[in-house]
């Protein structure tokens, strides 16, 4: 007895140093990071607004103008129901979310690894490698874009989210697969339909994803023998369960067509091609300069070849097996070597640019293998592979010239390297030594170029880390920033509009800047919270002006922002001209700091960072300043 208890724990040892590695990982990311993840001004203002509003008693839609779907709002409102309205919350909220996902990443790969021909590494391993590059890579990183491209404070809820519950869909799909339990199938389009609800388009690839797993498992059923139009059936049922429910809740406040509208989220500016056309929306695809981002994606694919290349030549040509060894040996510390210069040079936020290639390879060859007619036995891990590959080629589709990390691909570039963990540890490896080549050699030189990456993406995260020296809000609220102008503008308007406006003022910030009224909880009365270029295409210039009419502000704070990257530079000149309008004729200025907003580069004295507030007429100018 004792012998076989000795003999059980290393096997418990084994089993769960993975989990005690990767805990370690995280919380060494999230300390090193801590309260720098967001920006100060752009999107994320939003995503603490709203669920704050919402769980002080307001509906979305009704009383808030949202581009996107409920489920992400209402979950956060939930969490600030329950432990209270704070940055801090809300940041726990999204480590649950990371921790679920890493766990279905793992999962996942652990139940693709799983065969019978030779293999390099084990399930155990590929998957905790895939969960490390995605904590290191695109989870807790600051990589590009000062703040909002990280899984701890998205630029959007519902991108995130939406990731996180396609994998969970897929996951129940593959068990169903494995299964043939109609629960599991249930589950996987619950978790679909929950899915719509958040951004459109990672449903819609979500979607596609298990459309072609269920096609694909025609040729091969999984257990059970249950006939196809009833899966089918149960699949569609499933899905629409939450859409069904989303609109019974919000129809309790609002009529059933703007209920139904509401639960539809994001599928008007997702389809209009007015917001499709913006400069912002090509530059993010990469149509804007195809010859430019095309040559980028071949340099990142030559970083690739420079390790992939060589190891694959000498795993496949080199016969003697004492050189395989030391080669097997050599090449991975050659790239090690190499990391401290490599790491720091290069643009580490675009290494993943030639991903798009690769995942078009690995969803044609997946389809071929299904088309061959896979063993039964081996079917389930084929269709799971079939659909992740479609999942990542899919959600590329937003950004398929310019797939890197600072243009949403912190988020819907995490299939996709999942998939490309899965073939460099594991198919490639394997087809190597079913060719009597060393799968070792290849394998091991890909696990230190995946160690590249991720070190790679760590110090450039690093240097944006350390550039964050402004403290923006206070206690739960407190977050670091860059010493830039949005920062400065942040801290300097919150800090005038607590000191000075009466604490049940309501306030408007044109034509962005909704993280001032979260950061003073100062209400806005109106039901849209940003006048960008997108949101004036969605919703109308006439629509919101219309709003503001009839629900008007105490105090509207003008904000200087530079909004070129649509197209369209100045807010009230190239675009909300008749909202800046209305601003100067109903409202009298009552300070202003630094030059003018709002106003062309060369009448910026001071520079572009000007903000003023503007009060209500019908007050006298010492009511309105809180004096």
């Amino acid at each position: 007895m004792l012998g076989a208890a000795r003999r059980r724990h290393p096997d418990v040892i084994r089993s769960l140093a993975p989990l005690f590695g990767l805990v370690g990982l995280a919380v060494f990311l999230f300390a090193r990071n801590w309260a720098g993840w967001v920006d100060p001004l752009v999107d994320f203002g939003r995503e603490l607004y709203v669920p704050w509003r919402l769980s002080e008693g307001q509906v979305l839609y009704r009383d808030i103008a949202y581009l996107d779907g409920p489920f992400s709002p209402y979950w956060n409102a939930l969490w600030f129901g329950i432990f209270g309205v704070a940055l801090r919350t809300l940041e726990m909220a999204n480590i649950v979310v990371i921790a679920g996902t890493s766990a279905l990443i793992f999962g996942l790969l652990k139940r693709l690894v799983r065969s019978d021909g030779p293999r390099l590494f084990g399930g155990r391993i590929v998957a905790t490698v895939g969960v490390a590059v995605f904590l290191c890579v695109f989870a807790v990183n600051l990589i590009g874009i000062a703040g909002n491209m990280n899984w701890l404070a998205p630029y959007s809820h519902g991108i995130t989210h939406g990731v996180a519950l396609s994998l969970l869909s897929i996951w129940f799909f593959a068990r169903h697969l494995e299964r043939g339990r109609t629960l599991d199938l249930s589950l996987a389009g619950f978790g679909l339909g929950l899915s719509a609800l958040t951004k459109p388009e990672v449903f819609a690839a979500a979607s596609l994803a298990i459309g072609v797993g269920m096609l694909a498992s025609l040729r091969t059923p999984p257990p059970g023998s249950t006939p196809p139009l009833r899966r089918l059936v149960i699949l569609f049922g499933s899905t629409v369960v939450p859409g069904i429910g989303a609109v019974v809740l919000l129809a309790q406040a609002m009529p059933i067509p703007d209920a139904i509208a509401g639960a539809a989220g994001g599928w008007s500016h997702l389809v209009t091609s007015e917001v499709r056309s913006l400069y912002f929306y090509r530059w993010i695809m990469g149509i804007d300069e195809p010859v430019e981002n095309l040559l980028q994606m071949a340099v990142a694919a030559g970083v690739w070849a420079a390790v992939l290349l060589p190891a694959l030549i000498g795993s496949i040509v080199v016969s003697n097996q004492v050189l395989r060894d030391r080669l097997a040996i050599a090449l991975p510390l050659a790239v090690v070597a190499v990391a401290p210069f490599a790491a720091g040079w290069y643009e580490w936020e675009g290494v993943f640019r030639p991903i798009v290639i690769f995942l078009a390879v690995t969803t044609t060859i997946a389809a071929v293998k299904m088309w061959q007619r896979p063993s039964e036995e081996g079917a389930p891990r084929a269709i799971l592979e079939l659909c992740l590959s479609v999942l990542g080629l899919a959600l590329l589709a937003k950004i398929f010239l310019k797939p890197w990390m600072a243009g949403y691909g912190f988020a819907l570039l995490v299939p996709g390297a999942l998939v490309l963990v899965y073939a460099l540890l594991h198919t490639v490896p394997v087809a190597i030594r079913r060719r009597s080549g060393d799968g070792r050699l290849f394998g091991r030189a890909a696990l230190a170029l995946l160690g590249l990456v991720s070190l790679g993406c760590l110090l450039e995260s690093e240097r944006s880390s350390t550039a964050k020296t402004v403290v923006v809000g206070t206690e739960g609220d407190r977050f670091w920033a860059e010493p830039k102008r949005r920062p400065r503008v942040a801290v300097n308007l919150t800090d005038w509009v607590e000191r000075r406006l009466p604490p049940h003022a309501t306030l408007l910030v044109m034509p962005e800047g909704v993280m001032v009224n979260y950061l003073t909880r100062r209400i806005n009365p109106t039901r849209h919270l940003n006048f960008m270029p997108p949101e004036l295409e969605v919703f109308g210039e006439n629509e919101i002006l219309e709003d503001l009419k009839a629900n008007p502000p105490d105090f509207v704070a003008l904000v200087h922002r530079d909004t070129s990257e649509y197209g369209l530079a100045l807010f009230g000149t190239d675009y909300g001209q008749n909202l800046l309008d209305w601003a100067h004729k109903r409202y009298v200025q009552v300070v202003q700091v630094g030059s003018a907003p709002l106003r062309p580069s060369w009448e910026q004295r001071d520079g572009p960072i000007g903000w003023e507030v503007r009060g209500h007429r019908t007050r006298s100018r010492n009511s309105r300043a809180g004096s």
